[in-house]
């Protein structure tokens, strides 16, 4: 930076003779392009092109380049944890093609570590420089003008707006936070980021999860939802799951006799307490009174198992798809379409598009398939009526293909619902 106006200057006079300088990259960080930028342009107007992190199949070719690595489950981890991130993408490579076990990357913590130490060090110079780190990361992106939502998050981490601002102005210094015009803030590094919520909330426990989750679930759902799956997924250690489990039966127990504030957190978390939950669903739909409806009425199409899912309870149940729980579930999915029989399309859809065959079923022994087909036939067995009936048939059209394909979400996809 100091010496660039040297290089400029000297650039234009070392092209003499045979010597032709026709081209010069340069690299630069966000934070001082336009400094950079505007020195060029004394010289030459620079043409700009943005770089920006590798996505998930360029960081396969990546691994299969420089290490070998094809095997869809090996690649497939070493993405969850690279995030894009080059650097992490080759470290995480070198050690699965040297132990050649895909357990020695399966929990990211000991890469993070290595990769991550030094940041982690200077952050922690700062009284409070961790805790606002930690609230960048669980959040992402926030609007440094409406930050009055947070306040409760503030007040649980002794934390005032004004420091928590002054902390994300040396973090963009670091390079760890990007400010725009000081209007907003953004995670720079989503792979840094990851490993935060792990040290702040887990590792340091400078705030107890539980008290986070209840603050920021009815701030930001989908950014709680998607700071639990990250601890759940890329930190795949058995501690770590035990303790976000217990974190969540805490706000889980606190939010229960408040059915309004329950049911949004119920209907996310409810694999954290499977047993409860299907107690919970079967009182539901004993309660549900009998609705009449002519199933031989309705129009069937062949696309109908790609319609929405937008019942609650169906929803909830299609989560138990290679649970053990599984029988009890589908038992509970068939005695609310008997109750039920106008949500026929999307109890069929449910069981076509969530419970059919996927690339996992041949790993679990068809186990999924398996439930549903005996569970379906003990259903015409038992209570033979039009719409069990007709909705066996349908399902049996679907489960006896000789091929089958689908679409499935990459690794952003909520496992929350």
């Amino acid at each position: 930076m100091t010496g660039l106006h040297l290089v400029l200057d000297y650039l234009p006079k070392a092209a003499i003779g045979h010597r032709c300088i026709k081209k010069v990259v340069m690299t630069v960080r966000d934070y001082a392009r336009q400094q950079v930028v505007n020195q060029v342009l004394e010289v030459e107007k620079p043409e700009i092109l943005r770089v920006g992190l590798l996505n998930d199949e360029e960081i396969r070719k990546l691994i299969e380049v420089a290490f070998g690595i094809t095997n869809h489950v090996y690649s497939q981890r070493i993405v969850a944890i690279a995030e894009g991130n080059a650097r992490l993408a080759m470290l995480a490579g070198k050690v699965a093609s040297e132990t050649e076990r895909i357990d020695s990357i399966q929990d990211a913590t000991e890469l993070y570590e290595h990769y991550y130490g030094k940041q982690i060090e200077i952050i922690a110079c700062s009284e409070t420089g961790v805790a606002s780190a930690g609230i960048m990361a669980f959040f992402q992106a926030l609007r440094l003008d409406n930050l009055e939502r947070l306040q409760s998050v503030f007040a649980a981490l002794n934390l005032t707006e004004n420091q928590f601002i002054s902390d994300l102005k040396q973090l963009h210094i670091l390079e760890l936070v990007d400010l725009c015009h000081d209007k907003a803030a953004k995670i720079s590094d989503q792979s840094f980021s990851n490993y935060l919520i792990k040290y702040v909330f887990v590792d340091k426990k400078i705030i107890p999860l539980s008290q986070m989750l209840e603050n920021c679930f009815f701030i930001n759902k989908e950014k709680t939802i998607s700071a639990c799956n990250i601890l759940l997924n890329v930190f795949s250690d058995k501690s770590v799951q035990e303790y976000v489990e217990q974190q969540v039966n805490i706000v889980w127990d606190c939010l229960r006799s408040d059915m309004d504030s329950f049911w949004p957190f119920f209907k996310t978390f409810y694999m954290v307490r499977p047993t409860e939950t299907l107690v919970l669903l079967k009182k539901l739909i004993d309660l549900e009174p009998l609705r009449a409806f002519d199933v031989q009425s309705i129009t069937f199409k062949k696309t109908d198992s790609e319609k929405s899912i937008s019942d609650d309870i169906i929803s909830i149940l299609c989560g138990f798809k290679i649970h053990l729980q599984l029988p009890e579930a589908i038992e509970l999915l068939l005695l609310y379409y008997q109750k039920r029989p106008d949500l026929f399309e999307q109890v069929y859809s449910a069981l076509v598009s969530q419970f059919s065959v996927d690339k996992d079923s041949p790993r679990f022994g068809y186990f999924t398939q398996k439930t549903v087909v005996e569970r379906l036939c003990a259903a015409v067995e038992s209570n033979p009526t039009d719409e069990i009936l007709i909705l066996f048939v349908r399902i049996a059209e679907q489960f006896l293909k000789l091929s089958f394909s689908r679409t499935e979400g990459g690794r952003q996809k909520i496992r929350c619902h």
